[in-house]
């Protein structure tokens, strides 16, 4: 299989869509129980998410893989999925170490599987930001399609 990239257009510093195909399917998983999971459109992560904290890291050229930690088997077969944390600092959104599984997402859903850290760490002026971020819930026991990308131990 031919490694998969993206590539940032030039005028409006967003991801090119690529057709993907659908055929992994997943649930929903969150690292702590404060997270909340819901789903975001496209637009709404370009509107509402700090793109410079996007960005900051090298997500420019991205290989279309997964690592093998962002899954997790569950007693009665199904494949879990941790899908990327968003936090917030005052009205700006913090990526917290999930800007490469955004990254490899991004190009290819139209919405979004994010949960938002709703834990005590907040400041109310950040938990309002968060509420006010346009999303819909997204129930961890409701299946859904990731691209079929490859799963590795570690990333290039």
């Amino acid at each position: 299989m031919p490694p998969y990239k993206t590539a940032f257009r030039p005028s409006t510093s967003k991801l090119d869509v690529k057709l993907t195909r659908f055929r992994m399917q997943v649930v929903a998983l969150t690292n702590r129980d404060s997270d909340q999971p819901h789903w975001i459109t496209r637009d709404v992560f370009y509107s509402h998410f700090d793109q410079d904290d996007f960005r900051c890291r090298v997500v420019k050229n991205v290989e279309f893989t997964y690592r093998s930690d962002w899954f997790h088997t569950l007693a009665n077969g199904t494949i879990g999925f941790y899908i990327p944390v968003v936090s917030a600092i005052g009205r700006r959104t913090d990526l917290i170490g999930t800007r490469h599984r955004l990254a490899v997402l991004l190009p290819h859903m139209t919405e979004l599987p994010v949960a938002f850290a709703m834990g005590c760490h907040l400041t109310s002026k950040a938990r309002e930001f968060l509420e006010s971020i346009p999303k819909r819930p997204l129930h961890t026991l409701e299946p859904f399609w990731i691209p079929d990308f490859p799963i590795r131990d570690s990333l290039p």
